[in-house]
């Protein structure tokens, strides 16, 4: 505060004001510091205001307060408050997608052990339940016979999982 005279002498282009004086800091005897015909802008950040009415009356002087700033201030606000809405839209409708995708992979996580399954019940099958009748046959019916199993094998594993999707986005859609 010793050298705000000298400062104010100096011209400065612009004053950044900041206190929590009591009294005004830039008062009508610093309106008479700064040169005569120079322009200054002020921003006073003081709570309460730290530049008194006469220093504000000074020609070339712009100040900037607390009370201009506030409008401005609660403008921002309400635009963040009206992006917050729209955040809680896009995280509710990502947490609807979220989980659609969990119960879809929950279906395929309970199915997937069908293949091995399904692979197991060929094995007996051809091995032990029908090996003698397999082995009476010819080398062409065997790989006929092989090649129809191993097609109903992959169709009983993809028409389940692919029908409990359905059903599970159906469920969806419908809750």
């Amino acid at each position: 505060m010793d050298e705000l005279d000298s400062a104010l002498q100096a011209g400065p282009a612009a004053i950044f004001l900041c206190t929590g004086s009591a009294q005004a800091v830039l008062n009508a005897s610093s309106a008479q510091q700064l040169p005569e015909g120079t322009s200054t802008r002020v921003l006073d950040l003081s709570v309460p205001a730290g530049i008194d009415a006469q220093f504000k009356e000074r020609k070339n002087t712009s100040v900037i307060g607390i009370a201009e700033l506030k409008p401005l201030a609660d403008k921002n606000t309400e635009g963040r408050r009206t992006a917050l809405g729209d955040c809680h839209s896009i995280i509710e409708q990502g947490m609807d997608e979220l989980s659609s995708r969990l119960q879809q992979r929950q279906v395929e996580l309970a199915l997937r052990e069908l293949p091995e399954l399904l692979a197991s019940v060929r094995s007996t099958a051809l091995g032990e339940v029908f090996s003698e009748e397999l082995a009476q046959l010819d080398e062409d019916s065997r790989d006929l016979v092989d090649r129809i199993v191993a097609y109903l094998e992959k169709k009983y594993v993809s028409l389940p999982m692919k029908l409990a999707k359905e059903v599970v986005m159906e469920q969806l859609d419908k809750g």
